[in-house]
């Protein structure tokens, strides 16, 4: 199944333009757009705006865009987009910039229309708190390639999270032809959480009713001139889902249920808590084993 589209209406914040080291200019753009009145599970109650990414290498995309200013209310129809890129931060210890390769998402726009403009900020929210129903929609299906893992936040909402494999439903010119799947990472809350985690594994079939959502991720990296290890922030867009849809190779309830039952009796096992008669619910070792492997391939630790 190809599905991969954004709907994404709101104020602009700020855009430029990005020249790469083969001459090529992309443009980027940073809009505001708010969550519908749908509920995720992730415990807030109150207005949540993120704020997406929105690049692109066509021209003519570029020659539009470039043209915005803040809270210019624009309304964009595209896609999730991935790519791998050279990624920056400064060591704290000795100012050296240390660089490696990463993944990152976007939404690459197949069209966009400037719709008004608001006078200022004030404004600008309130046109989005009027328009919250369409602000905010992605609908996306693929398949997963790596196995949900579930950690539960300090004092907030359990989380699971994995990457998607989404075929492009469109050819971005610009790119390499041999690029024709993008890779965002989806995070599901609560009672979408424990589902995620339970039915799913790599390799499964998923389509995706949610929205793009926006955060800092704590990065950790050696520096490679004085070798001291650091902490720095990475923005980061991933696809939230109010909605997830089981289409293939996935875990029946029978089977998640029987999963379930063997991964807490290892778990005591691992701890020695087998011999107590304890169920799983009275001790703290309910998350999943997150390594240094996963936060490198893109999880979120969520210890902002």
């Amino acid at each position: 199944m190809r599905q991969n589209v954004v709907y994404l209406e709101g104020p602009v914040i700020k855009t430029g333009i990005k020249t790469h080291s083969n001459g090529v200019q992309e443009v980027v753009c940073v809009m505001g757009v708010i969550r519908g009145y749908r509920y995720i599970g992730d415990g807030r109650e109150n207005v949540k705006i993120d704020r997406p990414v929105i690049m692109s290498r066509n021209q003519k995309m570029l020659e539009t865009i470039i043209t915005w200013h803040k809270n210019d209310i624009v309304t964009i129809k595209g896609a999730v987009a991935s790519r791998t890129i050279m990624k920056e931060s400064k060591c704290p210890h000795c100012n050296n910039v240390n660089s490696a390769e990463g993944l990152t998402t976007y939404v690459e726009p197949i069209f966009v229309r400037k719709l008004c403009t608001m006078k200022d900020d004030s404004e600008s929210i309130k046109y989005l708190n009027d328009h919250r129903e369409i602000s905010n929609q992605v609908y996306i299906a693929g398949n997963l390639t790596r196995d949900p893992k579930k950690i539960k936040i300090k004092n907030g909402p359990t989380v699971t999270q994995y990457p998607l494999a989404a075929s492009r439903v469109f050819t971005i010119k610009e790119d390499s032809p041999s690029v024709d799947v993008d890779f965002p990472w989806v995070k599901a809350y609560g009672k979408n959480a424990y589902s995620d985690r339970e039915r799913l594994k790599m390799g499964s079939e998923v389509s995706i009713d949610g929205i793009i959502q926006t955060r800092s991720l704590n990065r950790k990296t050696v520096c490679s001139h004085c070798g001291e290890r650091y902490e720095w922030k990475e923005r980061t867009q991933e696809v939230v889902p109010y909605e997830t849809n089981y289409l293939r190779n996935f875990y029946t309830e029978e089977e998640a249920a029987e999963n379930e039952k063997n991964r807490k009796a290892q778990i005591l096992r691992s701890k020695g808590l087998d011999k107590f008669n304890l169920s799983i619910n009275d001790t703290d070792y309910d998350d999943d084993e997150i390594t240094e492997e996963d936060i490198n391939a893109g999880f979120d630790t969520m210890n902002e």
